[in-house]
């Protein structure tokens, strides 16, 4: 506990350790590993479960917090074959550079990690200051959103940081409950996570990552507004593509209205302080693209990006081809990887069933349609560019479809062929969730492929096609 509060005061402490303390710590019956230090038959195993990093985290400067795609951990891993004094510099350099802490968040971070590892005996968290001190650098929100990578995968960590949130200051609870929030949420307890975000905003209006979650909760329940004004709030650039699609809900939905006219939702109050800056809330965006949103953000999140990249290594597992292996899980790359982990890995039931209490009655039924479609090669009819398509079924009743599509309009032409899925729209008519574009030569390949059911197949012919045929994924 000492030590703790030692290196919280000075974060710089032990960045050079003394040879002393190695001894000091053999004498007090303490283990170390890899630079770390805890009581004897310490469970190591989840500290370095956590700090397997490979290929799965990098630092988004643009928001200032970690997110998925980098290379983070490299294969030579600097860690192995040192002694402790360069174990620990190895090991604040690496927590510096990937989640972009600096040298003294990176050491911080270490603290925590150490007393969350000390609660599990009970020790470590009884000392008012010590908590305080943890609470304060949980309010880092790079820190705090770091933590929440534990979230999902142990679940000592929300009592830690219940403990940690009563003796926080009120600014400094904004860290703690953003990692309470995290961990409701890998509950599916929506309901506290909501709680916890709010909670985290009233403590610090101006804490980032509870911002950009409970803008999420926001666009969920279609209050486009108030979700908007969230990232706003919080200085979210206007090039985010979160903050650009919500301006475009925001804009279309109600043109021509003056601020003084009555609002249209029929509250009889003006436009300026009815529905003025939230205006999509009035339910006027389409609701198969809402959906489709949304359920974007939800692949976009940790568990989203962490089935996809567990798929493509289960479609291109590590050989002795590095290159090629990386040509392979690059060809991957596009949407009917979301396709595949949505309807056929369950993620798209999953959301439904855990973001049913936010959903707006129209998107849930919307959805419970989806699970019941399936994926078909079709035949591109008849084009009409920038307005939409014909499509006939080669798999199906061969019944023609017509899809109101300015994108895929403008880029195939009649007689292509398209791998795809086509679903409900919310309004009599059809759209498509994600497609590929087929090689003539590749017709009957893919269409065995689709027949069988088998989605891997289909990503192993992504991933290495006939080299003769040229493919190409919409």
């Amino acid at each position: 506990e000492a030590l703790l509060l030692m290196v919280i005061d000075d974060p710089e402490l032990l960045l050079e350790p003394l040879a002393p303390l190695r001894r000091l710590f053999e004498e007090a019956d303490l283990e170390t590993h890899q630079g770390w230090v805890g009581y004897p038959d310490t469970d190591w195993e989840m500290l370095d479960e956590f700090m397997d990093l490979d290929d799965d985290w990098d630092y988004d400067e643009a928001e200032g917090l970690p997110s998925f795609g980098g290379e983070a951990w490299p294969d030579d891993d600097p860690l192995s074959g040192m002694d402790t004094d360069e174990e620990q510099a190895a090991l604040t350099t690496q927590l510096s550079e990937t989640f972009g802490l600096g040298e003294g968040g990176a050491v911080e971070l270490q603290a925590v990690l150490g007393a969350f590892e000390l609660s599990r005996y009970g020790r470590g968290l009884e000392d008012p200051q010590l908590l305080g001190s943890l609470a304060a650098i949980m309010a880092n929100p790079a820190i705090a959103h770091v933590l929440t990578l534990l979230a999902g995968t142990d679940v000592d960590l929300e009592p830690f940081a219940a403990k940690i949130e009563k003796a926080a200051s009120k600014a400094d609870a904004a860290g703690p409950r953003y990692v309470l929030a995290a961990s409701a949420e890998a509950r599916d307890d929506v309901t506290e996570a909501e709680r916890q975000l709010r909670a985290a905003l009233d403590a610090d209006p101006g804490f980032f990552p509870a911002a950009f979650e409970l803008a999420r909760f926001e666009t969920d329940r279609a209050h486009y507004g108030e979700a908007l004004q969230l990232l706003i709030s919080v200085g979210v650039e206007p090039d985010d593509p979160e903050r650009a699609w919500l301006e475009d809900v925001n804009q279309s939905a109600l043109p021509g209205v003056g601020r003084n006219e009555p609002c249209p939702c029929g509250s009889g109050r003006k436009y300026k302080v009815c529905h003025l800056g939230r205006e999509g809330d009035l339910g006027s965006v389409d609701p198969a693209k809402a959906l489709l949103h949304k359920l974007w953000l939800w692949l976009d999140r940790h568990r989203g990006r962490r089935l996809i990249h567990d798929l493509v290594v289960e479609v291109v597992p590590d050989s002795a081809r590095p290159e090629q292996d990386e040509e392979e899980r690059e060809g991957l790359d596009g949407p009917i990887l979301d396709d595949v982990v949505l309807y056929d890995r369950g993620e798209l039931e999953r959301f439904i069933r855990v973001r049913s209490e936010l959903l707006p009655e129209g998107e849930r039924e919307l959805g419970q349609s989806w699970l019941t479609t399936r994926r078909s090669l079709y035949e591109v009819r008849s084009v009409r560019p920038g307005l939409g398509l014909t499509l006939r079924d080669l798999l199906g009743d061969g019944a023609d479809v017509i899809l109101e599509d300015r994108a895929l309009s403008s880029e195939v032409e009649s007689l292509d062929l398209l791998c795809l899925r086509v679903v409900p729209d919310g309004s009599g008519g059809h759209t498509t969730s994600a497609g590929l574009l087929v090689p003539r030569s590749q017709r009957t390949r893919v269409s065995d492929i689709v027949r069988t059911g088998d989605p891997m197949e289909l990503l192993r012919w992504i991933a290495r096609p006939d080299p003769t045929a040229a493919m190409e994924q919409t």
